[in-house]
């Protein structure tokens, strides 16, 4: 009796262990197949996708007005710059944007229709110095008969500049070449001063390289006005 009651019991031991050992079996394969995360990712993948093609239908109309709309402003922009630039040169030839003394643009097609003496100079330079005040006075003889002055400096200090202009009174504008427009390099300056004599539509009509006497400027400028009243 006593033997078969411990069989039962280790029967019922080994039972209890088996039974045991099938749930965390069973629990460890649970937690690998079915692992939250993955799940998560699936679930959060479908749904991305779902919304996105229901946001694509639903503001299909309003993407479509978007662009209709953006594509309206940059023909409309183009158009404007197209017209901007061919009011603004009206094929000037020649032409460059640099700033003055007060960081302003100033281009040489601003001075389209009059004869521009345009004279590349630095304030480190002798004879370009010399020659200033006659600019100074043939301007203000010639600045109402359709002719213009315009001096690029290729100075580093803008305050040495700023005080020799206001020392020496010069009354046309003064740009500053840089290293980014380079007009200095792209208009072939290898001594300074030099100064060129621009036709009304930005057409080079000679230039003299070296101190320009006043005589001469003078004489230049009366053939330059002559030749443009022919």
């Amino acid at each position: 009796m006593i033997k078969k009651n411990t069989a039962k019991y280790y029967i019922a031991i080994m039972i209890s262990a088996i039974v045991i050992i099938i749930l965390i079996i069973a629990s460890g394969c649970c937690s690998t197949l079915l692992p939250v995360s993955g799940n998560t990712s699936d679930s959060e993948s479908i749904q991305t996708t779902v919304i996105s093609e229901e946001n694509q239908k639903d503001s299909a109309s309003s993407s479509d007005t978007v662009d209709e709309t953006t594509t309206t402003v940059q023909a409309s922009t183009t158009r404007q710059e197209e017209d901007a630039d061919a009011n603004e040169t009206k094929d000037y030839e020649n032409d460059f944007t640099l700033n003055n003394l007060s960081g302003e643009k100033i281009s040489l097609s601003d001075f389209s229709e009059k004869i521009v003496v345009l004279n590349f100079w630095a304030t480190w330079c002798p004879p370009c110095k010399a020659e200033i005040p006659d600019f100074v006075d043939l301007y203000d003889k010639y600045k109402d008969q359709g002719i213009a002055f315009l001096g690029i400096s290729l100075d580093d200090d803008l305050n040495a500049l700023k005080q020799f202009v206001f020392d020496n009174n010069i009354n046309y504008p003064i740009v500053i070449d840089n290293q980014v427009a380079n007009v200095s390099g792209k208009w072939g300056i290898s001594a300074i001063p030099t100064t060129f004599f621009i036709d009304i539509d930005g057409k080079i009509l000679d230039k003299w390289i070296g101190q320009i006497p006043k005589e001469e400027l003078d004489s230049v400028l009366k053939g330059l006005l002559s030749r443009n009243k022919a």
